[in-house]
């Protein structure tokens, strides 16, 4: 009996059920596009870099929301971010890290039923460790680094 059991269990397909799988992926991405991210990088210019790799790895999917220094696009789909992020340009407008999760906290109240994935792109200028300490979401940080670094003397 104990073999037979065995031998049963040996070639049966496990089921391992899925929870999330109701759930919508929702995207929030944070793109520095200030004056500070005019430099170039490895690949080139930072913010067209920056785009096209989100365009790149996007997913038809989901659902995205996109805030940069001047503009914020709320529940927008695969397209119509590929659309915008085509456009983006430098602006001299700054965000401070408090406003960027104030705004991501207050889209991600609103997604219910959704799983909420938080991306910040940025070369962090004048950021420090500090104020991450508050943080309860979940994000991930995408530092923009230039190739060059400028002295001025």
């Amino acid at each position: 009996m104990l073999l037979f059991t065995a031998i049963v269990f040996a070639f049966s397909q496990p089921y391992f059920s899925n929870k999330n799988i109701d759930k919508k992926q929702h995207n929030f991405i944070y793109l520095d596009n200030s004056l500070s991210t005019n430099t170039k990088g490895e690949k080139g210019d930072l913010l067209k870099v920056a785009a096209q790799e989100i365009i790149k790895n996007s997913s038809l999917k989901s659902s995205y929301s996109l805030l940069t220094n001047s503009n914020f696009y709320e529940n927008i789909s695969n397209n119509e971010l590929k659309n915008v992020l085509l456009k983006v340009e430098k602006t001299t407008k700054n965000l401070d890290l408090e406003s960027i999760l104030l705004k991501l906290n207050l889209n991600n109240k609103n997604k219910t039923n959704t799983l909420n994935k938080n991306i910040l792109i940025s070369d962090f200028q004048n950021t420090y460790i500090n104020k991450f300490t508050n943080v309860t979401q979940e994000l991930s940080l995408i530092q923009l680094q230039s190739s060059k670094k400028t002295i001025f003397l």
